[in-house]
């Protein structure tokens, strides 16, 4: 009798070989374990059961896309500015709420619901639209985040009064929260090896954006041309998405579109000046292309379930902890930096706009963030996601709480700034993958929804505690993000939700050589054919 536990752990028993051939051999993708009478046979090969039948080789997208041809423009580059372009608009829409109290012509301005409203906009856009990338893929949301936040920004320029630019900066944050769909986008488009230096070079885009209302400042103090100038990257990203992007072929996969699937990686093949015969790739016909997930559910809700199942809950509760903490910590930051040197600066609102801000030491402060994500660049490979989150979360922490004690305020602010990019961005790489195919869109977005109600919430603890204590709080709770960051998986392949980790797997190569002495024993022939991905 053999025993077939399926993607799905749903036993079925087969009483013959001819039985669990053809199972193999029917199923869209590899069987998870197989056992024989109780014990691990062989986990991690697909086999002949018989010398005179031909198995199919299999191959998965970032196999694929590692084999992908050299050539001076390759097309992670494109799709790594045009997320990188997204994100600029992202952080300039954003910061650009620390100079407007002091700009804004209007009475009786509720200022911290000011500051907050785009992160209201971000929690419904993170909450509500990011999870349909899970049921209708990666470009639409992509495209729907960019057109909304320019459209959302232009209209934010032309508001009449207080409470429609209110309006319209919550339509911005909307657009905003929806983000980490492109982001994942790109990550299911790199290569493996390729993936952790990729998505740190999309923080330089964020550091840019944050650049960029500094500099507007310095061009106009009138507030319409001001948020006007802030919203124009959002034209190029739409613009950029909209011609160049394609969809996820591992999200293709998960929805049972393998032709699709298929074209896609060709037309990436060709982008990368590929023209010879695809028989000579993994993308010939007689390679089957398969996930590492299952299906995705076409129903959201059933996404949002599948993050709090018990097998999942050891990666989404430490996961949102920290996502929690780095909304709090990164924009308490930048709002306490900004109000410090508005301060020092000498005469608040009442000197007249020259005078109201330390533009060269906020700017220094927004310099650093370049600094913060060039280290980590150079050593996440080898420190690994975990511990650059355990150190850079720990420096930001440390800087913060000095700043804001007025010890070296300039020099701290510059520290501080640079560790919590650095962990910040390392937070936004670790999550896609830690997280499956199937449900990272859902997973990833709740992760930016609980960011931003951290960020909602750090306007008023900076607008109403003294600069120490506001810094002592933002310090204790960049804090806790060091111990949730402890408790992350390395990575998919280091959980214990539908992967094996690396030791498990190799306790199965030990068991492996064991087993296939009782297969010889019994007269099979198990001959290892091509490797095959096991469904994660």
């Amino acid at each position: 009798m053999w025993r077939i536990i399926r993607s799905d752990f749903q036993a079925r028993l087969l009483d013959s070989g001819d039985l669990f051939e053809e199972a193999l051999l029917s199923e869209d993708r590899p069987l998870r374990r197989v056992y024989h009478r109780g014990h691990i046979l062989i986990p991690l090969s697909v086999m002949r059961l018989n010398e005179h039948q031909d198995i199919k080789s299999a191959a998965t997208v970032p196999e694929i896309l590692t084999a992908l041809p050299e050539c001076s423009f390759p097309y992670t580059t494109i799709c790594t500015v045009s997320v990188g372009l997204l994100s600029l608009s992202d952080s300039s829409e954003v910061l650009l709420l620390s100079f407007l109290p002091e700009l804004l012509p209007w009475d009786n301005m509720n200022i911290p619901l000011l500051m907050s409203s785009t992160f209201i906009g971000e929690l419904i856009g993170s909450v509500l639209l990011t999870p349909l990338a899970d049921i209708y893929g990666r470009r639409p949301v992509s495209l729907f985040s960019s057109f909304t936040i320019l459209c959302a920004g232009i209209l934010s320029s032309l508001s009449p009064n207080f409470p429609i630019f209110l309006l319209t900066r919550l339509v911005v944050g909307i657009g905003i929260g929806a983000l980490s769909g492109p982001y994942d986008l790109l990550a299911e488009l790199l290569p493996p090896k390729a993936r952790g230096k990729k998505l740190l070079e999309v923080q330089y885009y964020w550091t840019l954006g944050s650049l960029l209302p500094i500099l507007f400042l310095t061009l106009t103090k009138n507030w319409r041309v001001f948020t006007f100038l802030c919203s124009l990257p959002s034209f190029i990203t739409f613009t950029t998405f909209l011609v160049y992007s394609c969809e996820s072929p591992e999200w293709l996969l998960t929805q049972r579109r393998n032709e699709e699937a298929r074209t896609t990686l060709k037309w990436i093949y060709k982008w990368h000046g590929y023209k010879g015969n695809f028989e000579d790739t993994l993308l010939k016909p007689s390679v089957s292309l398969v996930s590492h997930d299952s299906k995705s559910d076409t129903k959201c809700l059933s996404n949002v379930h599948r993050l709090f199942e018990r097998d999942v809950l050891p990666v989404t509760v430490p996961l949102f902890m920290v996502w929690f903490c780095f909304g709090f910590g990164y924009y308490g930051l930048v709002f306490l930096t900004s109000r410090i040197f508005t301060e020092e600066g000498g005469e608040g609102g009442e000197g007249g706009n020259e005078e109201i801000f330390d533009t060269v030491s906020i700017t220094l402060s927004a310099l650093s963030e370049f600094l913060g994500t060039t280290v980590v660049w150079f050593t996440i490979d080898s420190l690994g996601r975990r511990k650059s989150q355990t150190f850079s979360y720990t420096f930001a922490a440390i800087g913060v709480i000095l700043m804001s004690f007025n010890i070296g305020t300039t020099f701290f602010s510059i520290i501080g700034r640079a560790a919590m990019m650095a962990s910040t961005s390392v937070t936004w790489l670790h999550t896609p993958e830690v997280l499956q195919t199937s449900y990272r869109g859902t997973g990833h977005a709740f992760a930016n929804g609980v960011a931003r109600v951290g960020a909602f919430l750090c306007p008023y603890v900076v607008g109403n505690f003294s600069v120490k204590g506001a810094g002592t709080f933002i310090s204790l709770v960049t804090f806790i993000a060091v111990f949730a960051a402890n408790k992350l998986p390395e990575s998919v392949e280091e959980r214990g939700v539908g992967g094996e980790g690396k030791k498990g797997r190799e306790e199965d190569e030990e068991t492996e050589m064991i087993e296939l002495d009782h297969a010889d024993e019994e007269g099979m022939d198990m001959t290892p054919m091509a490797p095959v991905m096991i469904e994660l």
